[in-house]
């Protein structure tokens, strides 16, 4: 049933360009939340906050070379979800892979 409500709520909070997670295991809201935002012409980037403070800026793909953003809102949004997922399971550092990129449809 959380994994429903996770999905739901940042499906729902994706068009405000921000998500909130229930943490597994209790019935706690995340304190980490994602921006989504328009960098130039380059296409979307990201920041994670925690609480109210900046803790990641991310204007382009991570582990991608060159400086390109994402094509798409959902795209930066579905990263951003996979960073917090990290977080807060405590996956230091919280990198993100070509293979978890492509499993996520990341358009390059």
């Amino acid at each position: 049933m959380k994994t429903y409500y996770f999905l739901f709520a940042c499906s729902l909070s994706s068009l405000l360009g921000s998500c909130q997670s229930r943490e597994s295991g209790n019935d706690q809201l995340s304190r980490y939340t994602a921006k989504i935002y328009l960098v130039d012409s380059t296409g979307y980037g990201y920041d994670i906050y925690l609480d109210t403070k900046m803790i990641i800026h991310q204007p382009m793909i991570p582990g991608v070379l060159g400086r390109s953003g994402f094509r798409t809102r959902a795209n930066a949004q579905d990263v951003a979800n996979l960073i917090i997922s990290k977080l807060e399971k405590a996956i230091m550092p919280p990198s993100v892979s070509q293979r978890e990129l492509d499993s996520l449809n990341i358009e390059l």
